[in-house]
């Protein structure tokens, strides 16, 4: 997640100038950060584990919308899984894309992220 997120920034958004840039990598570093020390903390407080899991939701929320104001402000068209092309982009992504393995371990982190709060009541 953070390195595609930085790839991204350096491909597409100014160098400098652009508080954006700081702003998605922090929090896809964030987002990787605090689902790691909440797996790790979770060991020995469910608490602490609860925590440290919605933050890093929120941080990847905050990562998703950075993506999403990107191509709105560019007038490109957001595709979500209901989009008709969304297969036909995921496919080809999966065949020729080196960072597919990458965003495909983003969307599981995600679900697997949401799982765990729901299981432990959040």
């Amino acid at each position: 997640m953070v390195l595609m997120t930085y790839v991204f920034t350096r491909r597409f958004l100014p160098k400098y100038g652009d508080r954006t840039v700081d702003q998605m990598v922090q929090a896809a570093r964030s987002g990787k950060q605090n689902i790691v020390e909440g797996s790790a903390d979770g060991v020995t407080s469910i608490e602490s584990e609860l925590k440290l899991l919605n933050v890093a939701r929120g941080s990847i929320q905050e990562l998703r919308e950075d993506y999403e104001d990107y191509l709105l402000s560019r007038r490109l068209t957001v595709w979500t899984a209901k989009h008709p092309r969304f297969d036909m982009m995921l496919r080809y992504c999966r065949e020729h894309n080196q960072l597919t393995r990458k965003v495909n371990a983003l969307i599981q982190e995600n679900v697997l992220l949401r799982k765990r709060i729901g299981e432990l009541g959040g």
